[in-house]
């Protein structure tokens, strides 16, 4: 009868609107930690970083990193430990220089904004 299959079908049915809420609400919650909290973080994408603080590679090229001074794109996989350990320096300073750049320059923001009529 076709009622015997209605069971199986809800389970289906539930799992489908289980898996569609997951993939909505992911949408809210980014994976890069610097999407997040606008911090850095030694697994953040150098990639996301570049894409949403543009300003920054011109700050790290002065500061002697030669692989963006010769690179034409960066791939999404490089986190900033790994940009690190290439540019022969300790993680943790680079993310400490990288989050008080962008302190800084958040700050700088928040002043041209306050200071308009």
């Amino acid at each position: 009868s076709v009622y015997a299959w209605m069971p199986i079908s809800a389970v289906f049915e539930w799992a489908a609107l289980l898996l569609f809420a997951i993939s909505v609400s992911s949408l809210f919650w980014h994976r890069d930690p610097l999407l997040k909290s606008g911090r850095v973080t030694e697994r953040s994408s150098l990639a996301v970083l570049l894409s949403e603080n543009p300003w920054i590679e011109d700050c790290l090229i002065e500061n002697g990193s030669s692989y963006l001074a010769r690179a034409r794109t960066v791939p999404h996989e490089l986190t900033i430990g790994s940009f690190a350990a290439g540019e022969e320096q300790t993680a943790n300073a680079l993310i400490d220089s990288i989050n008080s750049q962008l302190d800084r320059h958040r700050q700088a923001m928040q002043g041209t904004i306050a200071a308009r009529p």
